[in-house]
C-alpha cells in the first residue's frame, strides 16, 4: 500500500478512571480478575468516548507488545484481546477475524519491543481495510502493570487517541492463567481411540474427522449387518436348509472384513491424530464476556 505520512497533530490523551485496586491477600481471585475486566471496560469506554465518532469504525486491535516481563508473562495476547473483545461486545466496533490478522502481521514486522510502529499499525489498517487500528504496550512497574493504548486513523495515518489503565500485575496474572487453556499434543490421539475422528475435529480439521468418523461408523454398522445375516443363514442351515451353509459363510467373511477396516479406519485415525496433534495454548474470554 502506499506509504501514509503520520499527522503531527498531537494525539489526545484520555486519562485513566479511578479503579480501586485490590489487595491481592485480601480479595478473592475471582474479584481481583473482575477488576481487571472492569478496567478494560473503561479503557474502551473512554477510547472510543475520545474518538468521538457516531458510527461504529471496522477497527482492528493488534497484538500489544511490552517490556521484557510483561512478555515473559504473556500479557501481551491477553490485553489486545480483552481490548479487542470490549469494543465488540459494545457493538462499537467489529474485531478482525484472528487468523487473517496473524497472516497480515507476519509482513509487518514488529518493534524491539513487540509493538508495531506506527508506520506498520497504519500499513495493518490499509491491508486489513479497517478505519482505526488500536496499538499498545505493557509496562511493569513493580507489582503493577500499566496499559498504554494508541488509536489511528488509518485514512490520515493521525494518532488520534492515548489512553491508559494501571493493574494490579496479580490480578492479571490471575485472569491469564484462569482465561488459558491448554491443549497437548495428545489429546487429539485419546479422543479418536475414543471415537475415531472426534481427535481431527479437535485439532481443527472438521473434515478429516468427518471423514474417519463416516468411515468407522459405515464399516462397523456394516459388519454387524453381515454378522446378523450370518448368523440367520447360520440357524436355517443348521434347521436343515443346506444350501444356506454357503450363505452363512460369505456373510461371515463379510463381516470379518468389514470389522477389520473399521479397525484399521480406528487405529489410523489414533496415528493421524497423533502425528498432526499440537501442543499449543489458546485465550478464552467467553467468562468475562460481561454486559455491553
Amino acid at each position: 500500500p502506499p506509504e501514509v505520512p503520520l499527522s503531527r497533530v498531537p494525539p489526545r490523551e484520555v486519562p485513566p478512571a479511578a479503579l480501586a485496586v485490590a489487595s491481592t491477600v485480601e480479595t478473592p481471585v475471582g474479584e481481583r480478575t473482575d477488576r481487571v475486566v472492569a478496567g478494560f471496560d473503561g479503557l474502551a469506554e473512554r477510547l472510543h468516548g475520545a474518538l468521538g465518532v457516531a458510527a461504529p469504525p471496522r477497527m482492528a486491535v493488534v497484538p500489544f507488545g511490552g517490556d521484557t516481563q510483561a512478555r515473559a508473562d504473556g500479557l501481551g495476547p491477553l490485553s489486545a484481546s480483552l481490548l479487542s473483545q470490549r469494543f465488540a461486545w459494545a457493538e462499537r466496533a467489529r474485531p478482525i477475524d484472528a487468523d487473517t490478522l496473524d497472516e497480515v502481521l507476519t509482513d509487518a514486522p514488529a518493534a524491539g519491543d513487540g509493538a508495531l510502529s506506527p508506520a506498520q499499525s497504519i500499513a495493518v489498517g490499509q491491508l486489513l481495510g479497517v478505519d482505526k487500528v488500536v496499538s499498545g504496550t505493557l509496562t511493569t512497574e513493580g507489582e503493577a502493570i500499566t496499559v498504554r493504548a494508541t488509536v489511528f486513523d488509518v485514512a490520515t495515518g493521525a494518532e488520534q487517541v492515548r489512553g491508559g489503565q494501571a493493574f494490579d500485575r496479580a490480578a492479571v496474572l490471575a485472569l491469564r492463567d484462569d482465561a488459558t487453556e491448554s491443549r497437548g499434543a495428545t489429546d487429539g490421539a485419546w479422543r479418536s481411540a475414543v471415537l475415531p475422528g472426534w481427535g481431527q475435529i479437535h485439532n481443527g480439521d472438521v473434515a478429516r474427522g468427518a471423514a474417519y468418523l463416516a468411515l468407522f461408523g459405515v464399516a462397523l454398522a456394516g459388519g454387524a449387518t453381515a454378522g446378523v445375516l450370518g448368523q440367520g443363514a447360520e440357524d436355517d442351515y443348521l434347521g436343515g436348509d443346506i444350501p444356506r451353509r454357503g450363505d452363512a459363510n460369505d456373510d461371515y467373511l463379510t463381516a470379518n472384513v468389514l470389522f477389520a477396516t473399521a479397525g484399521a479406519v480406528w487405529l489410523t485415525a489414533v496415528v493421524d491424530a497423533l502425528i498432526t496433534g499440537e501442543s499449543e495454548q489458546r485465550l478464552d474470554l467467553t467468562p468475562y464476556r460481561g454486559a455491553p
